[in-house]
């Protein structure tokens, strides 16, 4: 019994390292993919931090609906 949960106890350690290295992963391959729209933003008057913004808002729902998920999906564990 103790074995089984020292395992538990390691991947739940674990898990908040290897989703948010996930998040940064997706959002890194976000802003490199949407260069060409963040340059025509800052050619319209957007400013750095108005544009990091966005990122920030989208990074945010990223993480809360993926949370949202897990918690559903680890109800019947």
């Amino acid at each position: 019994a103790t074995i089984r949960r020292d395992l538990i106890l390691k991947v739940l350690n674990t898990a908040p390292f290897n989703g948010s290295s996930r998040l940064f992963n997706t959002l890194t391959i976000s802003v490199l993919e949407r260069r060409r729209e963040i340059g025509i933003l800052r050619s319209m008057g957007g400013t750095g931090w108005r544009i990091a913004g966005v990122f920030w808002i989208e990074g945010i729902s990223l993480a809360t609906v993926a949370w949202i998920v897990a918690v559903i999906v680890g109800i019947p564990a």
